[in-house]
């Protein structure tokens, strides 16, 4: 299971003001593209340094903020350091995803379900500033199915309308 850990106190404004544009009466796609505005703003060289993950091939997940609970779903902020050659597994999300690369190079693989079987469907190279989301049909955790190959060390900052870590996961 995908673990988060939660760090107080980090990114507190960026925060309040994700959750001020997620609350504005506009589609998806304008409210994301206000969000990713927003974190042009972070400062990198501010980020603690232990959030950095310790493991070579390996990335680590914090939460920055979190509007769900274990029995209402609710928008979270999930600040993820990636390792050099991390692989994720094949996985799914929320419904409603947007993923932004602060810095580094990743390349993610998008499957579909194809008469009950995952095949890949699109590979998109990521790089800083790249950003885009994802609004699936119907509840669940399988939405948005895909795995990511960190290429270049770096910092994501993604947003999901629950908790992530109950995504579903799938073996290859």
């Amino acid at each position: 299971m995908r673990k988060s850990q939660y760090e107080p106190g980090l990114l507190d404004q960026e925060w309040r003001d994700f959750c001020a544009l997620l609350q504005a009466d506009q589609p998806y796609a304008e409210r994301f593209a206000n969000i990713s505005k927003r974190m042009d703003s972070i400062d990198l060289s501010l980020l603690p340094h232990h959030l950095k993950c310790p493991v070579v091939e390996c990335y680590r997940r914090t939460v920055i903020g979190a509007l769900h609970s274990p029995d209402e779903a609710g928008f979270e902020a999930v600040l993820a350091h990636w390792r050099l050659d991390c692989v994720t597994p094949i996985h799914g999300h929320p419904p409603v995803v947007m993923y932004r690369a602060l810095s580094g190079l990743y390349r993610m693989t998008l499957y579909e379900k194809v008469n009950g079987v995952l095949q890949p469907s699109e590979v998109r190279m990521i790089s800083a500033g790249d950003w885009f989301y994802h609004e699936g049909v119907g509840e669940g955790y399988d939405h948005f199915i895909h795995t990511i190959e960190c290429i270049d060390e770096g910092w994501t900052l993604n947003l999901y309308s629950d908790d992530a870590t109950k995504g579903v996961k799938y073996e290859p």
